[in-house]
């Protein structure tokens, strides 16, 4: 098997909503209004209920409740709305994707957690727009759920042999002869998603041998603490964290572990944002 036949076989109801293509138009248009944000989030249902859970969850910390979604367009910001919509697109494929095969719970917690570390690390950094961290780190391994879809056994080879301590992108190379991140930048691409968000997801396990750019090391670390964080298997941070790149970014292991805590104690509240 290779990438290709899993994007071949993909199902045909996974595809980009039409919203994110107009919240994409309106971003590059400098003249779009509040009000051409909410009309085009009005009419998906699934966003519009995501959006106003957000607006008036702890994230934000409003005492007053926002009731209407031209209010939670003015609190969250053009950008940000973008970037949801892309995550709700990403909850939707979770849920479509789901197999009996494979434990969907830890998947959500994987993946949730990963996407908040992504986000921490990128605040910690001063990076810009750091709700795209979010998205590449909640995404990243959803081609571990096309695999689980499309050929079960091959990715229950890859769980047994991540099990025995083997780390899950060697364990996924080793079977399948691709990482479950490639496979989901090859998807993302088709979905015509922005490269801010595929190419790093594309190259998260190439750090050592290309040149990178901060948001593939923040990927790269946030990976590495999910894997400590929400795997079975027996990883430490000082075992599986990259000394040195953490070093290039002046973060600490104490640092490490602050955002892993931070990301831990805000992933249940995500997880039901998004669950709907």
């Amino acid at each position: 098997m290779d990438i290709a036949y899993y994007i071949e076989n993909l199902p045909k109801s996974l595809v980009l909503p039409r919203t994110c293509f107009e919240l994409e138009r309106l971003i590059k248009e400098p003249s779009s209004t509040v009000g051409a944000f909410a009309d085009v989030i009005a009419i998906d249902a699934s966003l519009a209920s995501k959006l106003l859970k957000l607006a008036n969850s702890a994230l934000y910390g409003r005492r007053m409740p926002i009731t209407t979604i031209d209010q939670a367009v003015k609190l969250i910001g053009f950008n940000q709305i973008h970037e949801l919509a892309l995550t709700d697109l990403a909850s939707s494929a979770f849920k479509q994707l789901a197999s009996r095969n494979i434990d969907i719970e830890r998947f959500w917690q994987m993946s949730v957690f990963r996407g908040l570390c992504s986000k921490h690390l990128a605040q910690f950094l001063k990076l810009p727009q750091i709700e795209r961290h979010f998205v590449c780190g909640l995404t990243k391994d959803l081609g571990e759920l096309l695999v689980y879809r499309i050929t079960p056994e091959l990715a229950m080879g890859c769980q047994e042999r991540h099990s025995t301590g083997l780390l899950p992108w060697h364990a996924q190379q080793e079977i399948l002869g691709f990482s479950y991140a490639q496979l989901t930048a090859q998807l993302l691409k088709g979905w015509q998603l922005p490269p801010q968000i595929i190419i790093p997801i594309a190259h998260v396990n190439q750090a050592h041998d290309i040149e990178i750019n901060n948001d593939i090391k923040v990927l790269y670390i946030a990976s590495r603490l999910a894997v400590c964080q929400i795997s079975q298997a027996p990883f430490t941070y000082e075992a599986v964290l990259d000394e040195a790149m953490c070093q290039e970014l002046n973060l600490s292991i104490i640092d490490v572990r602050y955002i892993a805590a931070c990301a831990y104690e805000e992933m249940a509240h995500i997880i039901s944002i998004l669950k709907g």
